[in-house]
């Protein structure tokens, strides 16, 4: 359960809240700095601390006074800053090379004057720019004061309502539902704005780069006899002047050749590429909830052909009617694509990842899914809305990107595809729509309205999507669902570790070696259970959180099983211990077997709890704070030096793992009892 996933940060910001606090001012702060505040997330940062707000979790009137001083430190800080240096700033970097970055504050004030301070403070692109430009412009500082006050006061409520709202309605809710229905907006609120704005940036850098070369050598190519059919081919049917359409074209060229890249990369199984789809595949598995599979699920669902195919036979259909040249090309797209992933997945073969109930029995690479999405959906947005101003055209497609990164997000987390194969379906992708976008305007493209296709597109994609959902909602979720295979190993051969060893070490998210894996226990959950409470363990949450990381520590992408904690006679800190499924019964009773860790709290960075003070002794029996009063069969194996990674190797603990069984009332041998 989600809730469960972000447990440890409830209850850490529970016993922490002026942690939230702090990031309120912060987040306040740095959006309200000139030139830093553009880059800031500020919009979502500020509704995830509402929503926590507003649930309770921190607290009510400090988020919102502290965001409000925030936002008026940091205008000041701007303004002042403008109202010292005047124009020397417009030689400071990054003024000098962009001019525009405060062209487009000073004629925002100029546009609406004195009310310009409280208005950009909720205007994305300047709000951070306008306290410098004031303080440029030489504004009285009471003047500026009274407006920048008065803005701060209203702004902190408007961006934390939001989220204050959502955390309100989740009181009414059970608590599971409630953390679950919050953390997978929040999360997926940052995960789609990091993404969509490494894209924007990109973007905005490729074509001010463009436009600077190509006009200087488009009407140079259009004289030269060997280049001239360059022009023609790459010709602009709406403004044959400009220099058509070789910014697409590069674009093109860029897109295919990262394409061919993955391929061959794929097909060589170059060891970087293939490093990076397993840390990518891990990090997902390990964030594996119900919520966001059922998000997933049908937000994958759009990307299928049973919901594209209609689409595009009732756009082929209406376009016949509207634009035989915009049909044309609607078609050709479509085959483009259709044929492409086709013939790739027949004659290449590339495993898909395991770990889920069903994968499709065809080729990973590419994903059918993502380039399904971007190719029509692009070239559906694309030709329906040519008549609708720029300003509402671009948000359409910000919208149906977003709606495209959902779709290739989903494969990969759902566990169905590689990265390497969502990369190469959306160079792919893109690479058949630009080739068809560059075809569709060497023509002049006719301002006929096509938003009756747009109404009626839509109104084809949600109703069929509905029914694809209807018939294989339950059928997708289960078949996506986390799978690890049960092992069946002897118990004698783990006991005596003979041709049968568990792995040494855990490694975090990224695969980076953590931890030395010192414990490996044989016994039904429940039992262990018991047996650690007898001897004084406990499993409060209250008392675990404290001394638990941020974020849950996983093995094989799973959660830990059990977090138990002993309190010691102080000034001794607290054992924690953890233990993971490793999905192996033991022979012939199918005993679970699980591995873990033991160690001191590492808040008190004191030695391990397996390090002795005689070190004549494998396993003390007399002073060891772990076996007291457990009732158990323990035994010690040694680790190989050689079997751990270096910087493990060199910890004075890393040298042996304890192997316990449970009681039992036959007799056999053992190396000892507690």
């Amino acid at each position: 359960m989600l809730h469960a996933h972000y447990e440890i940060l409830i209850q850490w910001l529970h016993y922490h809240p002026h942690w939230g606090v702090v990031a309120a001012f912060l987040v306040a702060f740095t959006e309200s700095v000139a030139i830093i505040g553009t880059i800031i997330p500020g919009s979502v940062t500020m509704t995830a601390i509402g929503t926590l707000a507003g649930s309770g979790i921190l607290p009510f009137w400090p988020i919102i006074l502290l965001a409000i001083l925030g936002a008026i430190i940091g205008d000041g800080l701007s303004y002042f800053t403008g109202y010292y240096f005047k124009d020397r700033i417009r030689m400071w970097w990054p003024f000098k090379q962009h001019p525009s970055i405060l062209g487009s504050g000073e004629q925002f004030i100029h546009m609406h004057g004195g009310k310009s301070i409280f208005i950009g403070r909720f205007v994305g692109p300047v709000r951070a720019m306008i306290p410098l430009i004031a303080g440029m412009l030489n504004l009285p500082p009471k003047r500026y004061f009274f407006a920048s006050i008065l803005s701060a006061i209203a702004w902190a409520p408007v961006y934390l309502c939001p989220g204050m709202l959502l955390g309100f309605v989740s009181l009414e809710m059970p608590p599971h539902i409630a953390a679950e229905l919050i953390l997978s907006i929040l999360f997926s609120l940052i995960i789609f704005w990091f993404i969509f704005n490494v894209f924007q940036f990109f973007y905005k850098k490729t074509h001010a780069l463009a436009n600077k070369i190509l006009d200087q050598y488009w009407f140079r190519w259009q004289r030269n006899p060997f280049t001239k059919w360059i022009c023609f081919v790459l010709k602009n049917g709406n403004n044959p002047n400009h220099y058509g359409q070789l910014f697409l074209s590069f674009l093109w060229i860029i897109f295919l050749g990262l394409f061919l890249l993955i391929a061959v990369s794929v097909i060589s199984h170059l060891p970087l590429l293939m490093h990076w789809n397993l840390v990518v595949y891990h990090i997902f598995r390990g964030f594996r909830t119900p919520t966001l599979d059922k998000i997933a699920v049908v937000i994958s669902s759009f990307g299928t052909l049973n919901v594209i195919m209609p689409l595009s036979i009732m756009m082929l259909v209406g376009l016949l009617f509207k634009s035989r040249w915009a049909a044309l090309h609607w078609l050709l797209n479509t085959i483009l694509i259709y044929m492409s992933i086709g013939l790739i997945k027949t004659l290449y073969f590339f495993p898909r990842p395991s770990g889920i109930y069903a994968s499709p029995p065809f080729s990973s690479f590419p994903s059918g899914h993502t380039a399904f999405a971007i190719g029509i959906y692009g070239l559906f947005i694309f030709l329906t809305t040519q008549s609708l101003s720029q300003p509402v055209r671009k948000w359409l497609y910000r919208l149906i990107g977003l709606v495209c990164l959902a779709v290739s997000l989903s494969r990969i987390y759902l566990g169905a595809h590689w990265l390497s194969d969502v990369l190469a379906s959306i160079c792919l992708a893109l690479s058949c729509l630009i080739l068809t976008i560059i075809s569709y305007r060497r023509r002049p493209i006719l301002k006929k309205s096509l938003l009756s296709l747009l109404f009626i597109g839509l109104c084809t994609l949600f109703p069929t999507n509905m029914l694809y959902l209807h018939e294989n909602y339950k059928i997708d979720l289960a078949n996506y669902q986390l799978y690890w295979k049960v092992y069946l190993i002897p118990e004698l051969v783990w006991w005596q570790g003979t041709s049968f060893t568990l792995p040494y070490y855990r490694s975090t998210r990224l695969g980076i070696p953590e931890e030395v894996l010192n414990l490996e226990w044989a016994g039904d959950i429940h039992t262990i259970k018991q047996t650690l409470l007898k001897a004084g363990w406990t499993d409060q949450k209250q008392e675990i959180i404290k001394h638990q990381p941020l974020f849950p520590k996983l093995y094989h992408d799973e959660r830990p099983m059990i977090v138990f904690i002993k309190q010691n006679q102080p000034p001794n800190p607290p054992l924690i211990l953890r233990l993971w499924s490793t999905h192996i019964l033991l022979l012939p009773n199918r005993i679970p077997l699980w591995i873990g860790t033991v160690h001191y709290d590492a808040h008190y960075l004191l030695p391990h709890v397996f390090k002795h003070k005689d070190k004549t002794q494998q396993w003390p029996k007399s002073d060891n704070a772990f076996l007291h009063n457990l009732s158990v069969i323990w035994k010690i194996k040694m680790i190989p030096p050689t079997h751990l990674p270096k910087r493990l190797a060199k910890l004075s603990y890393a040298k042996e793992i304890l192997l316990i069984k449970p009681l039992r009332e036959k007799k056999e041998p053992f190396y000892g009892t507690t």
